[in-house]
C-alpha cells in the first residue's frame, strides 16, 4: 500500500480480497485487478472491480464505458462526479447516493433511464431493477410495459414480489413468458392488472403454443344445482382459462377430454370458478378446489353439499377420496 500511495501521489484506501485456491489461475488476479482500479479511482466503492470490468447484457463493453470515467479521475476529479458527467443522462441526489452505496447502480441507471425520462420515476425504478441485473429479457418486458402502460404500473408490478420467497423466480418467469408471446399486440391490448401479469402471460403463451381444439361434447353432465352452475369446457382454451383460473395442470388434459378418455366439470359460483371435477364413466376420479386442495377441505358445507346433490342428480360414484376425508 506505501509504494502504492508514493505511485499515485494521495493515500489509497485499504482493499483485500479471499485468495483463490482453486483451479490453475493466478491466484492474486482479483486483488491485483482491485488494486490497479484503486490507482485510477481511489474514492470508488470498492465493487467496481466486481461488475464492470466485463462485458454485461445491456450497457457498453464496461472497460470502454469506464475508461472516460478513470481519465477524468486520474486528473483529480471525484469519482462520482465523473460517473455522473460521463455516464448518467439525468443526474439525482438519489442516483448520486446510489452509485457510492454500490458501483452496480450504474448499470441500473443506465436502464432506468431508457426506459422513461422522468426524474422521479427513474429513481425508483433504478432501485427495483437492482436485483435483476443480468435479466436482459426482463429490461425489453418493463420497457415495453412503461410503454404500453406507465411507469408507475411496472413499478407495481416489481413492488408484488419485492419481498415475497419466490419473487426473484415469479418476475424472471413473466419476463420469459413476455419473451415468447408471439402477438405482443394482443396481449397489450389486454387491460391486465399487474398483480395478475405473470398467470395472465403464462396462459396465453399456452394457448399461442397450443391450437384452440373442440373438445368431446359432455354437455349432459352440466346442470344448476344448490346455486351452483355445473359446466363443462368446449374448446381447449377453455379447459386452459380453467386450469389457470383455479391454478393446476387441467390444461393439460386436452387430448384426454377431446378423445373422450375422461371429462372435466367446473362448478362455478357467481361466474368464478371453484371446484374442477374429473369423471371416468360414471365416477369421480377427482374433485378440486383450489390449488389442488381436495373439496373435504373447504370451510364452506355449501360447496361439499352442492358436490354431493350433484352426484345424485347425475347418478355419480365417487371414488376419488377428494370429497371425504379418509380420517
Amino acid at each position: 500500500m506505501e509504494r502504492l500511495e508514493k505511485y499515485t501521489g494521495y493515500p489509497i484506501k485499504y482493499t483485500h480480497h479471499m485468495i483463490n485456491t482453486r483451479g490453475t489461475r493466478f491466484f492474486g488476479d482479483d486483488l491485483l485487478r482491485r488494486l490497479i482500479l484503486k490507482t485510477y479511482a481511489p474514492d470508488a466503492p470498492l465493487n467496481v472491480v466486481d461488475t464492470k470490468l466485463r462485458n454485461n447484457t445491456v450497457m457498453p463493453h464496461t472497460w470502454e464505458t469506464y475508461r472516460t470515467v478513470f481519465i477524468e479521475t486520474q486528473k483529480g476529479t471525484p469519482y462520482i462526479d465523473a460517473v455522473e458527467a460521463k455516464l448518467v443522462g439525468q443526474p439525482s441526489k438519489a442516483k448520486r447516493k446510489a452509485i457510492m452505496s454500490d458501483a452496480r447502480y450504474v448499470e441500473a441507471i443506465h436502464i432506468a433511464e431508457g426506459m422513461t425520462d422522468n426524474k422521479d420515476y427513474q429513481d425508483a425504478l433504478m432501485a427495483a431493477i437492482r436485483p435483476y441485473l443480468g435479466l436482459d429479457y426482463l429490461y425489453r418486458y418493463l420497457t415495453d410495459y412503461i410503454a404500453n402502460r406507465s411507469p408507475r404500473n411496472a413499478l407495481q408490478f416489481l413492488a408484488r414480489y419485492e419481498s415475497a420467497d419466490d419473487g426473484w423466480r415469479m418476475v424472471a418467469d413473466t419476463a420469459r413468458s413476455y419473451a415468447d408471446i408471439i402477438d405482443k399486440a394482443a396481449m397489450w391490448a389486454q387491460k391486465i392488472k399487474p398483480s395478475d401479469m405473470h398467470d395472465e402471460l403464462a396462459n396465453i403463451v399456452k394457448k399461442e403454443r397450443d391450437k384452440d381444439i373442440p373438445l368431446k361434447d359432455n354437455t349432459a353432465l352440466e346442470v344448476h344445482v344448490a346455486g351452483y352452475d355445473f359446466i363443462t369446457p368446449k374448446t381447449s382454451h377453455e379447459l386452459i382459462d380453467l386450469g389457470e383460473a383455479l391454478h393446476n395442470c387441467v390444461g393439460s388434459y386436452k387430448k384426454s377430454v377431446a378423445e373422450g378418455r375422461c371429462a372435466i366439470v367446473a362448478a362455478v359460483k357467481n361466474g368464478r370458478p371453484v371446484v374442477c371435477i374429473e369423471i371416468k364413466g360414471d365416477a369421480i376420479v377427482q374433485a378440486k378446489l383450489n390449488n389442488n386442495k381436495s373439496v373435504y377441505t373447504a370451510t364452506d358445507e355449501e360447496v361439499r353439499r352442492a358436490l354431493d346433490q350433484y352426484m345424485d342428480v347425475k347418478g355419480l360414484r365417487d371414488v376419488s377420496r377428494d370429497l371425504r376425508s379418509s380420517n
